[in-house]
C-alpha cells in the first residue's frame, strides 16, 4: 500500500482549518532612558503565516491608567512626569483577525 501525505495549502495554518491569526513577537520602547519631555516610541515585530499585511493597535498606560493615545508614540511633555511608569499593549490584526496582545516592559521616567 502506498502512503500519500497531503500538505495543506500554503498559508492555510493547519490542514482543513483557517490560517492562524497574526502574532506580535516583540515590542520595544525607545529611548531606553526616558525623560519628561521625551517622545517614547513603540517598535513592534510581527509575523503572519499567510503573508497578510499586519496593522497594529496601541493602548498606552501611565501608572496603570489607560490613555486616549492610539498611535505608536507617546509625548512626554503631555502625558507623563518624573517617576511615572509607562508601558504599551499592542494588538496585531491582519485585516481579518486580531492576534494575541503583547505588553512591553515597563519603563520608569
Amino acid at each position: 500500500m502506498r502512503r500519500v501525505t497531503r500538505r495543506p495549502p500554503r498559508g492555510s495554518g493547519r490542514a482543513g482549518g483557517p490560517p492562524p491569526p497574526p502574532v506580535a513577537t516583540a515590542v520595544t520602547l525607545t529611548p531606553s532612558t526616558v525623560y519628561t519631555n521625551d517622545t517614547v516610541t513603540a517598535s513592534v515585530t510581527t509575523d503572519d503565516d499567510d503573508g497578510d499585511t499586519v496593522s497594529l493597535s496601541y493602548a498606552w498606560y501611565v501608572n496603570s491608567t489607560l490613555l486616549a493615545v492610539t498611535g505608536s508614540t507617546l509625548d512626554g511633555s503631555t502625558y507623563f512626569d518624573r517617576g511615572d511608569e509607562i508601558y504599551v499593549v499592542v494588538t496585531p490584526n491582519d485585516g481579518t483577525d486580531d492576534g494575541d496582545s503583547l505588553t512591553s516592559s515597563t519603563t520608569t521616567v
